[in-house]
């Protein structure tokens, strides 16, 4: 009689653990974010008044499992010195079908790249970038110099959960993105040569 009580009493308890954990506050699951499979830059030639003239030189990017953090070999950019760019990049998830621009357009706040490298940070910097999304960087302008240096490096950082208010951090250029926080989604070195 007595074990019947005690059995009765756990049936209980264990009666108001499971209908306490459905309540309905509990919050939305977590969507996974998806891989980035494809990666397309592209450079849209822009005239002296900033308009387009119609030329777009794309590089990309791929890899079917997914693109790894400092992926080699990776294709060179090739573009004119003392022109002016507008630069898009696209970034697609062939895995799951997914457009992962549309991911972070929908989650600006978490997402931001960063243009690093020779050729864009220190004495013999060619490229000058600017942001043309609220500190994104999908889209933004690309500034190259008249150089006697035909060749460098670009760096494209993809940080994700940064600290956007970070002193520095809405440079596109912000060697120490590290200390806003976040994780790398992407980190690739590209070649660049001038013609």
């Amino acid at each position: 009689m007595i074990q019947l009580k005690n059995l009765r009493l756990l049936l209980l308890v264990l009666s108001v653990i499971v209908l306490a954990s459905c309540d309905s506050d509990d919050p939305a699951p977590i969507q996974p974010r998806g891989t980035i499979t494809d990666l397309a830059l592209n450079f849209e030639e822009l005239d002296d008044t900033g308009n387009p003239t119609g030329t777009v030189l794309t590089f990309n990017v791929t890899n079917p499992s997914g693109i790894e953090l400092n992926q080699t070999p990776l294709e060179t950019i090739r573009i004119d010195e003392g022109k002016s760019y507008r630069l898009r990049l696209q970034l697609n998830d062939a895995i799951n079908n997914g457009d992962i621009n549309f991911q972070i357009l929908n989650d600006p706040e978490d997402y931001q790249f960063f243009f690093l490298g020779s050729a864009m940070i220190g004495s013999s910097a060619t490229m000058d970038y600017n942001y043309n999304d609220d500190q994104i960087g999908l889209d933004g302008n690309v500034r190259v110099s008249f150089t006697s240096i035909f060749a460098g490096q670009m760096r494209l950082v993809l940080r994700y959960k940064l600290n956007k208010d970070w002193p520095g951090a809405d440079d596109p250029n912000f060697e120490g993105f590290e200390d806003a926080g976040g994780s790398s989604d992407l980190d690739l070195t590209f070649p660049v040569e001038y013609n």
